[in-house]
C-alpha cells in the first residue's frame, strides 16, 4: 500500500512503481476525455424552491411516481406536476407548485474522470441483498474493492471497482 500511496499522490513514474506509467496513461486519457461536454451537462440547469432549497442539474417532469404507468399518456391540459432535478448523484422530485424560480446553466460542468474497470454486463441476478458478511477491502492501486454478502443461499464475493471520478463523489460498479 505505500508504494501506492508513494506513486499516486506524485502522480510520477517511479521505477518502484510498476503501474505508474500505465496510470498516468489512463489518467491524461481520461481527463482529455472529460474535457468534451455531454448533452447532458449542456442541459443542466436549476431551480430554487419556494422553501430557499437550490438544486443544480438537470430538470424534468415525470406525471406519476408508479413505473407502470408512466408510459401513459398524460391527460388534456398537462398532468406533469411532478418534477424532478438530477445532478448524477441523486434526484430530487417535488411539485411543480413549489418551484419559485428556474436557473439558467451558468456554472461550468463539473469534471469527471472515467476509469476503465471490468464490469460485469450478465450473471445470475440477486433477488434480495443481505448485510455485509465482513468489512469490505479498503480500494486497491487499481481502484478496485472485494466485498463479501449474504444471500438467500449462502454468500458472495463481489468485486467492487471505480469506474467514474468527480470532485463531489466517485462511482463504483461491479
Amino acid at each position: 500500500m505505500t508504494i501506492f500511496r508513494r506513486c499516486c499522490y506524485h502522480f510520477s513514474p517511479r521505477p518502484s512503481c510498476p503501474f505508474s506509467r500505465a496510470l498516468l496513461g489512463a489518467l491524461l486519457a481520461a481527463l482529455l476525455a472529460a474535457m468534451i461536454l455531454t448533452p447532458s451537462q449542456l442541459l443542466a440547469a436549476g431551480v430554487i424552491l419556494k422553501n430557499g432549497t437550490e438544486l443544480e442539474g438537470a430538470v424534468g417532469q415525470v406525471m406519476t411516481m408508479v413505473p407502470a404507468l408512466s408510459k401513459a399518456e398524460p391527460p388534456e391540459g398537462g398532468g406533469k406536476d411532478i418534477v424532478f432535478v438530477d445532478d448524477d448523484l441523486r434526484r430530487t422530485y417535488f411539485s411543480f407548485n413549489q418551484i419559485k424560480k428556474t436557473l439558467e446553466a451558468a456554472n461550468p460542468p463539473e469534471q469527471q474522470i472515467h476509469v476503465p474497470q471490468p464490469v460485469a454486463e450478465g450473471g445470475n441476478p440477486v433477488a434480495g441483498l443481505g448485510s455485509f458478511v465482513e468489512k469490505p477491502t479498503p480500494l486497491d492501486e487499481f481502484g478496485r474493492r472485494r466485498i463479501r454478502i449474504r444471500l438467500a443461499d449462502g454468500t458472495a464475493d463481489i468485486v467492487q471497482g471505480v469506474t467514474l471520478i468527480t470532485p463531489r463523489y466517485y462511482q463504483l460498479k461491479t
